[in-house]
């Protein structure tokens, strides 16, 4: 029995390690990314990636959350980017407002 939930516990390690993680931008590609569609410098110290889902019919594209300060505050966003051969881009502006 002792072996039975050893198999299983090292079968369920390995099918979470397995499992692909969804790719985010770094602060920095992603201010990257802000500046060029706004054409307005964006720090990466103003920006926090939150989390970015994928979609199985567009493996290049994803809808992504970020918070970015905006005067004393942390707004958080949503939108659209495309993962190019120059880094992260936006692919959808504006972008929503989440609360």
């Amino acid at each position: 029995m002792k072996l039975y939930f050893s198999v299983v516990a090292i079968v369920l390690m390995s099918a979470t390690a397995s499992m692909t993680k969804e790719p985010m931008p770094t602060a920095s590609e992603l201010a990257e990314a802000l500046a060029k569609q706004t054409k307005k410098p964006v720090s990466p110290a103003g920006v926090r990636p939150m989390k970015c889902e994928g979609f199985a019919e567009e493996p290049t594209e994803f809808e992504c959350r970020w918070a970015q300060k905006v005067g004393e505050k942390w707004l958080r966003y949503s939108t659209y980017f495309a993962v190019e051969q120059n880094g992260w881009a936006v692919i959808d502006w504006p972008p929503s407002k989440l609360k």
